[in-house]
């Protein structure tokens, strides 16, 4: 497919799985992320939205971009970090999210981490009725082995810290974390509440409260 497809989220939604598969059939297809989407706004390009649960992804955002990726200081420093800043910096980003949804020009699909995560059969389902097209077995296996978490990881290993990437797959270097991202039990339900409930969309002018360089 010869054309040019963008791969939009607020950042750690699984947009990259999302993009490492969507290229194997659209080699043209970009990844971006808030601040690269001003430049897209008047185009009416397909758009593949990304989004997680909004605590989830913003913890790991905070893993990535505070504490390098690295587990270990993310899990005995989250308790004591501040996040004030943080949650005012991605919830920026969210609304820059819920303004495409709204207003984008071109035609959009989105797609929820729940959803598409360890499941792309579900994943390749969207893109054929998005794209009109076919995705043979073959091709399906290809993909799979080339994106699975099993390769991402392989190719992590390579990279020596969080600031490391691989431009072939945009994989960071503990750009994957060494537990389950799906389960934050160490944050305690009246934490994670108070979380959720910061973490809105409203009241957040678009994309200019974003700087360059917050985005991962």
């Amino acid at each position: 497919m010869n054309k040019k497809i963008l791969v939009f989220s607020a950042g750690r939604t699984g947009s990259t799985v999302v993009w490492q598969s969507l290229r194997e059939i659209a080699p043209k297809a970009e990844k971006i992320h808030t601040v690269e989407m001003i430049d897209y706004l008047s185009d009416s390009l397909d758009c593949i939205i990304v989004e997680r649960d909004p605590v989830t992804s913003f913890l790991s955002s905070v893993r990535c971009e505070v504490f390098d990726g690295n587990t270990q200081r993310f899990l005995e420093c989250i308790a004591s970090t501040d996040l004030t800043q943080l949650v005012q910096i991605y919830n920026s980003k969210l609304a820059a999210v819920e303004y495409v949804k709204e207003k984008y020009k071109g035609r959009t699909l989105l797609l929820h981490y729940d959803d598409f995560n360890n499941n792309y059969d579900y994943l390749f389902s969207q893109f054929e009725k998005f794209l009109n097209i076919s995705i043979d077995e073959a091709d399906r296996k290809k993909i799979i082995k080339k994106t699975d978490r099993n390769s991402n990881l392989k190719t992590q290993s390579t990279l020596t810290d969080f600031h490391s990437t691989d431009p072939d797959t945009f994989i960071h270097g503990n750009h994957i974390a060494t537990f389950s991202e799906d389960q934050y039990n160490f944050i305690n339900l009246e934490s994670q509440a108070i979380l959720r409930k910061a973490l809105v969309y409203e009241g957040c002018p678009p994309f200019y409260t974003v700087q360059r360089g917050d985005d991962v």
